[in-house]
């Protein structure tokens, strides 16, 4: 009789444990862990495209389009991107961000507005890593 109800009292508290739940983060918990997370990746970015090469056209198409080269990760090449942008088209508003492959390169494709002009510039990504 005392095994058993040993036994049912581990089982009980096996089963209290396991429905457990963490404690809900707060907003301000998720705020902060994401402006954290935000930091990084600003960081990484800024890391990552030290030594940045632009090469190609003019983004018009996927034929002219903007190569990135010279990066160190994947951060460094969206980075590279909307510097090339904030250069070349200051104050754009931003609308959508594609990728594709064609012809066996990794496109990016950019759309945006730009003095009341939808516009999109094509990217060359396939020198990122």
């Amino acid at each position: 009789m005392f095994k058993s109800i040993v036994a049912l009292t581990i089982i009980l508290f096996l089963l209290a444990c396991s429905n457990a739940r963490p404690a809900k983060a707060t907003p301000t918990d998720q705020r902060e862990a994401y402006a954290e997370a935000s930091r990084r990746v600003q960081e990484a970015g800024r890391e990552g495209m030290k030594g940045v090469e632009y090469k190609g056209g003019d983004g018009s198409s996927d034929q002219n389009a903007v190569v990135i080269a010279n990066v160190a990760n994947v951060f460094g090449c969206v980075s590279a991107q909307y510097a090339w942008l904030d250069k070349y088209y200051p104050g754009y508003q931003f609308i959508m961000h594609t990728g594709g492959e064609k012809d066996g390169k990794r496109l990016s494709v950019i759309s945006f507005l730009y003095k009341g002009q939808q516009k999109k510039i094509y990217f060359d990504i396939t020198e990122c890593k």
